[in-house]
């Protein structure tokens, strides 16, 4: 309904009955439509953070819907307690209320965050708190679940990230340490050592030379 000419007319929708929020989203058409995907993006990132994922899908011809979660990037920013249960009411409301998806029809992709809410969104449909939006018993036509779990912080010692992960964020934020560094080390978390350093078989556009796994990434 807000699509004209391949461009979004009004990419922001109130959304959540109970705790009434204005998201960010966008409409990714693709060229020649075979599938649906709803992009739920993890912790304080934005939903162009899918860029490289949404390139994909869309030369696969499915058409997409990224986000900016309740709380970051272009969507408000209301001072109050968030759950993963408040923000998959956001994700419910608006795919299926205002761009008028339904689960049936859609693949539902979550990173980290973005798949603890996902989780509440399955779940919520398998136990009926979506009959407003939904009938009974509806279901996404696949879900994927990335770098995500289900406990939280909410039990001592389930849930928490290795000590490896706890020791690179730590150094990371020690002063003096430049934003590429930061980057680097970042990267570390999920890529090894020897693939960062390995050729991507990418130029640098100005010197000519070639780039390393982790040097086109932190050019990206």
């Amino acid at each position: 309904a807000h699509e004209a000419s391949g461009l979004l007319l009004m990419p922001f929708a109130t959304v959540n009955t109970g705790a009434p929020v204005r998201l960010f989203y966008q409409l990714h058409p693709a060229a020649d439509e075979r599938g649906r995907c709803f992009l739920c993006m993890g912790f304080s990132m934005e939903g162009h953070n899918w860029g490289p994922t949404l390139k994909f899908l869309n030369s696969q011809g499915y058409t997409c819907v990224t986000f900016d979660n309740r709380g970051c990037g272009r969507s408000e920013q209301p001072r109050q307690r968030y759950t993963t249960r408040m923000l998959a009411r956001d994700a419910m409301e608006l795919m299926c209320r205002e761009i008028a998806w339904t689960p049936s029809e859609t693949h539902l992709l979550g990173i980290s965050m973005g798949g603890m809410y996902g989780l509440e969104m399955m779940a919520g449909l398998a136990e009926g708190v979506f009959e407003d939006l939904v009938p009974a018993g509806s279901t996404f036509l696949s879900a994927a679940l990335l770098v995500t779990q289900s406990v939280g912080w909410r039990r001592p010692w389930s849930g928490m990230p290795p000590f490896a992960y706890v020791r690179v964020a730590a150094s990371s934020n020690a002063p003096g340490v430049s934003a590429k560094a930061k980057m680097y080390r970042s990267m570390e978390q999920a890529f090894s050592r020897e693939w960062l350093r390995a050729s991507s078989g990418e130029k640098h556009p100005k010197t000519g030379e070639m780039l390393t796994n982790g040097q086109a990434m932190v050019r990206r």
